[in-house]
This record gives C-alpha cells, structure tokens and sequence, in this order.
C-alpha cells in the first residue's frame, strides 16, 4: 500500500473514530435526557395522584358540607317549630293562671246557685222578672248591670255584657261603655243603667230617652260581646268594676220584691 493511501485510510480511520465518540456522547446526552424525563415524569404523576387524593379530600368535605348544612336547617326548623310550641305553651300557662286568678275573684258556684224560678227566655218573662228583681241600690252602674247580668242567666235568659260605641244620634258623639245583651225568643234586646233606671230596648233600634227637657236619641253597636263574667274581668283587666258580690254578699239574701 502506498504511504498516500495509508495516510488516506489512517484519515478515514480517525474520522470515524471520532464520529464513533461524537455519537457515543450524543447518545448519551439523550439517555440522560430520557432518564431525566422519566424522573420528572415520576414526579408528576406522583404529584398527580396527590392532587387526585387532595381532589377526592374536597369532593367528600363538599357532600359533607352539603349534608351538615342540611341536617343544621332541619335542626333550627325544629327548634323555631318547638320554640313556637313553646310560646304557645307560655301563652296559654299564662291564660289559664289569669283564668285561675279571675274564678278565684268571682264566688263559687257564680251562676249555678239556685236562687230565682227558671223562665222561658221571652220578651214578656224578661220584663215581669225585671219588674219584681230587687236591685241593691248601693251599687255602681257597672256592678248593676254584672248583677243583672248573673240575676237573668240564673232565671234562665241569655243575657251577657257587651262593650262598644254608644253614638248621640243628634250630635254624633261617641262613647266606649259597657250594657247588657238578651237574646230572647223574641229577638235581642239590650238593656242599660241609666240614673239608676233599667232601660229596656230592641237592639236594632235606637234607645229614645229624655235629658234636660230634650229627647234624645243613642245608638248601641257592640264591638265585643262577652261570654261571661269571666271574660269581661279579663278583658278589662280588673274585676273592681263588677264584683257587685263584695257589696252585697254572695248570693243576697233579698233578690225579688
């Protein structure tokens, strides 16, 4: 062999060697790269699959959340509902003390004593029982007509006190006062004290009387009607207006003429 083709092929030689190393190196370079991607990739999904356990930690403190909110709004629905039980409850303890306070205020067996005859709840009964009850003279307007009121129940009529306006029908003055209602057979009836004197009058008409030389007209429109004595000393608060019992005991020993 010529030394030039030696020299030609020695050439060769090196340059191949040194491709060989160029891509032994480059070779490597990429495995590393390889080796570190994979890494990363490693790392990746290792922070993936906490992301999903953080992820699946939200969901179920979310359906938790959800579910004690819901359980929280039952509850304060039930307490404001046993709470209202409980109001209602207070109010009603607190009817029946003020129940008790008034029967307690009022005599016993009020409008069962047997005092007077039993009538048949008509115009003319009421009239001649009212013409031969005997009224104790010592007694306020107000503890007349509860007098009336218990003598009439007692005798058999469906008498009760009622509150409302009483109207001039001349002037248009209002007051707030207190009568007596009757529902007989016959239709209703009011009756008033007036200067000591019954007045008896068909409730649908206006009470006719006379004051000062002049007639005058009133007008009775009730706004309450009330049960029984009970009702009007809880009403009014009070049952200084009515207990005409601690003036003439309970019952009186003279009820009819």
């Amino acid at each position: 062999m010529g030394k030039g083709l030696l020299a030609l092929v020695l050439a060769w030689a090196l340059i191949a060697t040194g491709f060989a190393v160029y891509k032994t190196v480059e070779l490597q370079d990429v495995l590393n790269k390889v080796q570190n991607m994979e890494k990363e990739l490693a790392t990746y999904k290792k922070q993936l699959a906490n992301v999903t356990e953080l992820q699946d930690r939200v969901d179920f403190l979310e359906r938790s959340s959800r579910m004690y909110k819901e359980l929280f709004e039952d509850m304060r629905a039930k307490y404001s509902k046993l709470k209202e039980m409980l109001d209602s409850k207070n109010r009603t303890i607190y009817v029946l003390k003020k129940k008790i306070e008034v029967y307690e205020k009022v005599p016993y067996d009020y409008y069962f004593v047997e005092v007077f005859p039993r009538y048949n709840n008509t115009l003319s009964e009421m009239k001649e029982f009212l013409k031969n009850l005997t009224i104790p003279e010592n007694l306020s307007d107000t503890e007349t007509e509860a007098y009336l009121e218990w003598a009439l129940r007692n005798a058999g009529f469906d008498a009760h006190i009622a509150y409302g306006e009483i109207e001039d029908e001349e002037t248009g003055n209002e007051t707030m006062d207190t009568w007596l209602v009757v529902f007989l057979i016959n239709g209703t009836y009011n009756i008033d004290i007036l200067n000591k004197t019954v007045k008896v009058f068909n409730a649908t008409e206006e009470l006719e009387i006379e004051e000062n030389g002049v007639e005058v007209e009133y007008e009775y429109e009730p706004v309450t009607i009330f049960k029984d004595i009970y009702s009007a000393i809880m009403f009014f608060g009070s049952v200084d207006r009515w207990d005409w019992w601690n003036v003439t005991g309970f019952p009186p020993e003279k009820v009819l003429s």
